[in-house]
């Protein structure tokens, strides 16, 4: 489902190159619970970017369900991430003027869905997440465990292959942060591939697969016989 070969991501500081991402190699499956994780400043926001397909490579060759993104414009990437992939982030980034239905409807018609079946996909949606009393409230109206279940909703707005959650539980509360660990478990164990990405080296023993990351390089990497999945 995912692939890189021998990616780098090269930023300069002035005049002098750094790799933020260097010679990474990984593959993930579908189906798979990847958990990335590593110290800050190893290279994990960034190889999110490129998995998420929010920029290209330097060097190097990044497939996502069997396509090259390496090359591909800004447009191509857009279809790419509307296609294939829901993010969440650890900041949640809903929007603080819409309610929780209106936050989850939002990327639904922006895809070109109608405002009833938008509307119609968010309820199920919200519902699915355990927000079905929390439809019309506002993110200030949300404590923090119940705005990032709005935005595992959004995430599934249009049904993507691929979850990319980057620090997800980082914001929350131990009880909130493990609510969530258990929803993006029930997601994979439903079909979706997740892509979890932490500095909690705790959280790496609920995925199947995982990678840890210093100074932009791949140190360790590990399958778990059986996975997470049922």
């Amino acid at each position: 489902m995912i692939e890189l070969r021998e990616v780098y991501k090269i930023y300069r500081r002035g005049s002098v190159p750094f790799e933020a991402v260097s010679g990474v190699n990984l593959s993930i499956d579908k189906g798979d619970f990847a958990v990335i994780t590593g110290p800050s400043g190893s290279g994990k926001s960034t190889l999110m970017t490129l998995i998420g397909c929010l920029d290209t490579p330097t060097k190097g060759n990044v497939r996502i369900d069997g396509r090259d993104i390496s090359q591909l414009s800004r447009d191509g990437l857009s279809r790419i991430r509307n296609q294939k992939i829901g993010f969440i982030f650890q900041q949640f980034n809903l929007v603080p003027t819409l309610n929780a239905l209106d936050n989850v409807a939002l990327p639904i018609e922006i895809a070109g869905k109608s405002r009833e079946f938008a509307v119609k996909q968010a309820k199920d949606l919200l519902v699915k997440v355990g927000l079905s009393d929390k439809l019309y409230n506002y993110p200030n109206e949300l404590s923090g465990g119940q705005m990032q279940r709005v935005a595992v909703g959004r995430a599934l707005s249009n049904d993507p292959e691929v979850i990319l959650a980057d620090e997800p539980t980082g914001n929350l509360d131990s009880k909130s942060g493990a609510d969530v660990l258990n929803l993006l478990l029930v997601l994979n164990r439903q079909g979706k591939t997740i892509v979890l990405i932490t500095h909690d080296e705790k959280i790496a023993r609920h995925g199947n697969r995982h990678f840890l990351l210093s100074d932009g390089k791949v140190v360790k990497s590990g399958i778990k016989k059986g996975g997470v999945k049922k």
